[in-house]
This record gives structure tokens, sequence and C-alpha cells, in this order.
């Protein structure tokens, strides 16, 4: 048995980052070849990535993480993590479920406060991250990617800025995409209240605090007027 690792502090750990995104991935493939094992002591294993991956000491290790071990395993939304009788802290990360055994549903989450933007979210290779207020959605893209919500926008924000820049477009096609990146941009700044609406067809995607999500069943569309509930 064990008891869970309070993680309420909030830690701004870039996962977006190429080097916490490599740690991340070098992560899962370490407890994937633990066999017959679920919760798995995490020193041991930051160690073993900090050497596999090339650093020089636990310094530079987190450093790079831009926070501790443990801090980055607290904030990803596929991991769980306990502390032993020992007092050390093991951990696990959750397996994705089959697509037999998918759960279609939609994560919706009203933002009030910029603070609710450093929220993790896990998205899925299937879901994509709708805006209702904006009928904006950044669709699935069979990629797996966790990051801060802030992130995830701040993504879109620069990949529309690319395609204004390298795509020769129409003035009016260009023109709305300019005026979605400004609308963008004020969301990041919380100027008013707005929901974000992760629709995803394994229900597999998760945010690392649910406590003010809101979890819908099903995929169909809501009535006019639902989202702001």
């Amino acid at each position: 048995m064990g008891v869970p690792v309070n993680a309420t502090s909030p830690v701004k750990i870039n996962l977006g980052h190429q080097e916490v995104a490599r740690i991340i991935e070098e992560l899962e493939k370490s407890y994937e070849a633990v066999e017959a094992a679920e919760w798995i002591p995490a020193k041991p294993i930051g160690d073993m990535l900090s050497r596999e991956l090339g650093y020089e000491d636990e310094a530079e290790f987190e450093d790079a993480i831009g926070g501790t071990w443990i801090e980055l395993l607290n904030v990803l939304p596929n991991v769980q993590t306990q502390t032993d009788e020992t007092g050390k802290v093991r951990f696990k990360v959750l397996p994705d479920p089959s697509a037999e055994d998918w759960v279609p549903r939609r994560l919706v989450l009203r933002i009030t406060d910029r603070s609710q933007l450093w929220n993790i979210l896990l998205k899925s290779p299937t879901a994509a991250l709708e805006i209702p207020e904006m009928e904006f959605a950044i669709q699935p893209n069979g990629v797996k990617k966790i990051d801060s919500l802030y992130n995830h926008i701040g993504n879109a924000i620069f990949e529309l800025g690319s395609h204004v820049r390298t795509v020769s477009l129409s003035g009016d096609h260009q023109d709305k995409i300019v005026d979605c990146i400004t609308s963008l941009n004020d969301l990041l700044d919380v100027s008013a209240p707005w929901t974000c609406v992760v629709a995803d067809i394994s229900g597999i995607s998760e945010f690392s605090d649910m406590s003010n999500v809101e979890v819908r069943p099903g995929m169909g569309e809501d009535e006019e007027g639902t989202w702001n509930k």
C-alpha cells in the first residue's frame, strides 16, 4: 500500500520543451520495459534516465526538466504517484485502453483566470480541442501531446502565424487568419471567461487537475448555450 503524493502546488514545467518531451518519451519506454510491475520506485528510474540521456548530474537533469523529477511525474496526467511505507515515492504509467474499450467523452473547462491555463492537458491522438466562443478547434493529428493548456493554444497561434507567412493567401483569407490569431491571444490574456472543450472519441484525454473539469459522456453536440452552464 501507499499514499498519493501531494501534488497541489503549481509547477510550471515547460512540457512543450523539446528536451522535456524527450525525457517523457524515454520515461514511457522505460516503464513499458518493466515486466509484471505496476508501482515502481521513482528515484532509480530518474537516475537511470539521467545517465542514459547524458546528463552529468542530478542538477543538470533537473535544470533540463525545469523542476525536480518528482514534480515532473506529478504533473503528467497519465502518471500516478504515491509514497510507500518507507517514505519513498513510486509511480505507475496508466496504459492507454485498446480501441474496443474506448469510452467517448468531452472534458469541459470554463476558463476564468490565467492560472487555469497552466493545467496540464494530455491530448490524445484522437482528441480535438474546441473553443465554442470562437467556433475554433485544434483537430486530432494522430499524435499524443502532453502540455499546458497555455502551450496547446500557443502552438496553434504559432502554426497559424507560420501559415500566413509561408503560404500565398487571398487578402480575405489572410485577414480571417490574422483575426483568429488575435482572438486566440486574447484568450490567453483571459480578458473574458471562455470555454475549453476537449472532445475525444477514445476518452483517453485528461487534465492533470480535473477538479473544475466537467466530464460529459459521448461526442454529440450540445444545444445552444449549454457550454456556458
